[in-house]
């Protein structure tokens, strides 16, 4: 129950224009509160996305094994029976946590807007009318939409990509420290400017979400006064209005773009820098015979599916900053 303090328009007056971005730790608890109603489904999720993780960690080994039956008197049809088998469950697991998911985001977008919907209707006049009414409708259209993938898939596969990092650091160390020791190195290099990058990144789109909300607000006002417009001959003026907040926003989403050029080339541009300089020591040490061939082979394939998980958290990491 409510106090009578309390108002149902007060959870969303932090969302007004102008008002800082919502820190991460709030950030996550808030998603939080929207995913717990379908806590069982969220965890049948990540149970699928573990379960495609192992999947996937398993790969390069099979792969290895693979290799290291072409030189001997092993028959080959059982690694690659292993190998193709494995793929095809991957496939299966993967496709059923992303209709899983999808179907999950939808209902949770429906319930935060029919949640504002009541809200807005049983809050008192005095505190409905703090807010303009397009501003209204875009939190209840629009920017519930941010919630579709960082309440699922965000979480999901953020907790899964910690899954299948650790796991494949281990893997890799067991292949070859060496190599592991520069990957490392690689990745907290590329995670510490990733790191200053993002908060830029949600704070532009926190910022041109905001000015759109009140792209809506001010295009609205002048719709509903439109025969005084046309009568005070102001058409002009209510265009230069309207046309000054779209212009807000796009000058936040510009500044959104390039810190995300940025963040993405430093990403990728590091570990494929990475992964050459991996490929370059691991032939040496081939040639040196100090490493097989199969392995190198298998450290490769551990080291893309680094570069691909890097890739995946940073995108979820930044959903979760930009609710």
């Amino acid at each position: 129950m409510m106090n009578a303090s309390e108002s149902p328009i007060d959870d969303i007056d932090d969302t007004k224009s102008g008002s800082p971005a919502v820190p991460f730790r709030e950030g996550i608890a808030l998603l939080w509160s929207y995913s717990r109603p379908h806590l069982r489904t969220l965890i049948i999720g990540v149970l699928l996305g573990l379960f495609a993780t192992a999947i996937t960690l398993a790969t390069p080994m099979v792969t290895k094994w693979v290799l290291d039956s072409l030189g001997t008197d092993l028959d080959l049809a059982g690694p690659v029976s292993v190998l193709v088998l494995i793929l095809i469950v991957g496939i299966i697991a993967n496709l059923a946590q992303s209709v899983l998911l999808g179907r999950l985001s939808e209902r949770i977008v429906l319930d935060a807007r029919r949640g504002l919907v009541s809200r807005f209707f049983l809050a008192k006049l005095e505190q409905i009318q703090r807010f303009r009414t397009g501003e209204l409708v875009t939190r209840v259209t629009s920017d519930t939409l941010l919630l579709r993938e960082a309440t699922t898939n965000s979480l999901v596969q953020l907790i899964n990509g910690l899954v299948s990092l650790v796991g494949t650091i281990v893997l890799m160390a067991l292949l070859d420290w060496p190599l592991l020791l520069t990957t490392l190195l690689a990745l907290v290099v590329v995670g510490a400017l990733f790191g200053v990058l993002v908060p830029q990144i949600g704070r532009a789109d926190k910022r041109a979400q905001d000015a759109i909300g009140e792209l809506g607000a001010t295009l609205e006002g002048g719709v509903r006064a439109l025969r005084t417009v046309k009568s005070s001959r102001a058409e002009h003026r209510e265009i230069a209005r309207v046309n000054t907040k779209a212009e807000e926003s796009a000058r936040h989403a510009i500044r959104s773009v390039w810190f995300s050029a940025l963040a993405w080339t430093v990403a990728g541009g590091g570990m494929q820098l990475a992964i050459i300089v991996i490929l370059g020591l691991g032939a040496g040490r081939v040639a040196l015979g100090e490493l097989a061939v199969s392995s190198l082979v298998a450290f490769l394939l551990y080291a893309f599916n680094i570069v691909g998980g890097c890739f995946i958290s940073c995108v979820r990491v930044r959903s979760l900053t930009e609710v």
